[in-house]
């Protein structure tokens, strides 16, 4: 896979969207591969109208850093796993 950690944060009453998302990619080249594929693109378009694609580097970044951001009491209680962080972790050997 090219990331580990996805989080798109929704409105829970809905489940709509807030209109961003985290993702911490597993290399630096597939990062910038996908900035410059996606940077102001209008791959999805809102009900207004086109809106292109702004993306920026979070303040924090790596995956346990991630896990640790969103691993809270608050984040623990929601039930509905579409509403949670994705969460790709590494098999060891057997």
């Amino acid at each position: 896979g090219s990331f580990d950690f996805c989080y798109m944060p929704s409105i829970f009453s809905t489940g709509r969207s807030k209109g961003y998302a985290f993702v911490n990619f597993l290399t630096a080249e597939t990062c910038h591969r996908f900035f410059r594929e996606w940077q102001g693109s209008e791959r999805f378009r809102g009900e207004g109208g086109a809106s292109s694609l702004n993306l920026s580097a979070a303040s924090i970044q790596g995956l346990e850093n991630n896990l640790a951001k969103w691993n809270t009491p608050r984040m623990r209680q929601i039930r509905n796993a579409r509403l949670r962080p994705f969460v790709v972790l590494k098999q060891g050997p057997c």
